[in-house]
């Protein structure tokens, strides 16, 4: 009898696609996935995909999670708790500390919420100039998309004149 193997095994298809689920889940969150593009990728049907979310959910220790978010949500609570006592000291510099211990905790409280759905994402960056009202947006999906826009004409690409 003769041996068909020529050398290691490949791995299946269905492994690759649901290592790249997997880096997807780990990038933006199992319930941020972008499915269609996935499937279309893929060319397999959306149910597929799904399924493949639902194998690696499946292998999750949700007591785990459930004990890490518990100290997460406290060590925010406690950031803001210890930033109100600066807020209400007299001086300038523990009044600066404690708005940007707020800010940073909002912000990671954000960027989880809006990781695993909780939050839709909004623009990055959103930026208002005084003479001419100058907004700049960026949007959330990628940084390079500018839209900026002059008061003078209303809406639309901004005036080569400033």
């Amino acid at each position: 009898m003769e041996d068909n193997k020529s050398g290691p095994k490949k791995p299946s298809v269905t492994k690759k696609r649901r290592a790249e689920v997997l880096a997807s889940i780990e990038e933006s969150g199992p319930y941020s996935l972008p499915i269609k593009d996935l499937s279309e990728k893929w060319k397999c049907s959306i149910q597929t995909i799904y399924n493949d979310v639902y194998f690696w959910v499946r292998k999750v220790d949700i007591s785990k999670i459930n004990e890490e978010g518990k100290k997460l949500l406290y060590t925010i609570k406690q950031n803001m708790r210890i930033s109100e006592q600066l807020r209400k000291r007299g001086s300038d510099k523990d009044r600066l500390k404690a708005i940007e211990l707020t800010n940073k905790s909002a912000e990671l409280l954000t960027k989880l919420m809006e990781q695993y759905g909780f939050k839709e994402r909004i623009a990055e960056k959103i930026e208002h100039s005084g003479e001419g009202l100058k907004i700049i947006i960026e949007r959330a999906d990628d940084g390079n998309n500018k839209v900026e826009t002059n008061s003078e004409t209303g809406n639309g690409p901004k005036d080569s004149k400033q």
